[in-house]
């Protein structure tokens, strides 16, 4: 829980200057700073700890799927795969009993497990994962749904989705900054005659060194984004191997607004799998 106080209180610095968009974009920058060493900080314990399970999971196989309605979405899902913070309320609610008919939620949170489900590439999200779902007519409607960077180059009309390096947009600056802070822009083709589509993820801190302390690096969605039409998504995770600026080698190293990419595909193709019966 402790993570999820530190992103409300992310947010509620972005929320303070959403009339002024330069400032937006500098503290979006900033938050990349404070999220990489604040999360990095807890990923060790937060990853080390094992999730209790009590009765609630011994009546659920491994691998059974129930059903849970999060707004008019169905998704179906495994529930070992679930975070405390949505094991506890359903605990409360069927105690050693395994849900049979369809669970109605407001959100859901997952627990690191579901990075095998995806088969995530490159060690991404480890030693530190968070992600949270959540229907997407119980948010406000007027919250900031785009960081409103001014002035970004035009969305590519491509046919593979493709992540671009926007930070020079947010210190409004000819150089990028000396600093580890970045913040990408993956674009996403439209479908027919749909224009593309695009989601901002911020990654701060520096890499830490096998088998060395340090805080980590630490990538995240500033703004959580819809997806599925009913659904909005956010999340928190680590990478410590990818390279955020250009390392020349052959075969060329994946950098880490590939790794972005990659994490953010692999994280639609799961959600995508949910919403069909296994």
């Amino acid at each position: 829980m402790r993570d999820s106080v530190i992103v409300t209180a992310q947010r509620t610095s972005i929320w303070t200057v959403v009339a002024q968009p330069l400032f937006v974009a500098v503290l979006s920058v900033m938050l990349a700073l404070m999220c990489g060493l604040a999360f990095g900080q807890t990923a060790k314990t937060t990853s080390s700890a094992s999730t209790p399970h009590g009765n609630f999971y011994d009546a659920c196989p491994s691998g059974h799927r129930v059903e849970f309605q999060i707004g008019s979405r169905t998704l179906y899902i495994d529930p070992h795969w679930l975070g405390l913070a949505s094991e506890i309320p359903l605990r409360q609610r069927f105690g050693a009993n395994c849900p049979s008919q369809p669970v109605k939620v407001s959100k859901l949170y997952f627990h690191s497990s579901i990075l095998d489900a995806m088969d995530m590439p490159g060690g991404l999200g480890r030693p530190f994962f968070f992600m949270v779902i959540k229907d997407q007519a119980s948010l406000s409607s007027t919250r900031m749904t785009k960081l409103g960077l001014q002035d970004t180059p035009p969305l590519k009309q491509t046919a593979q989705p493709y992540a671009e390096d926007v930070t020079l947009f947010a210190f409004r600056t000819a150089r990028p900054p000396a600093q580890s802070p970045r913040i990408y822009r993956v674009v996403y083709p439209g479908a027919g005659n749909e224009p593309p589509s695009f989601v901002e993820v911020s990654c701060g801190g520096d890499p830490s060194q096998p088998k060395a302390p340090g805080p980590g690096r630490t990538c995240f969605t500033p703004i959580g984004y819809s997806y599925l039409g009913t659904l909005t998504v956010d999340y928190k995770f680590r990478q410590d191997r990818l390279p955020f600026v250009g390392v020349e080698s052959d075969p060329p190293t994946m950098r880490e607004p590939e790794g972005v990419l990659a994490f953010d595909g692999h994280i639609r193709a799961w959600l995508d799998s949910l919403t069909k019966k296994q």
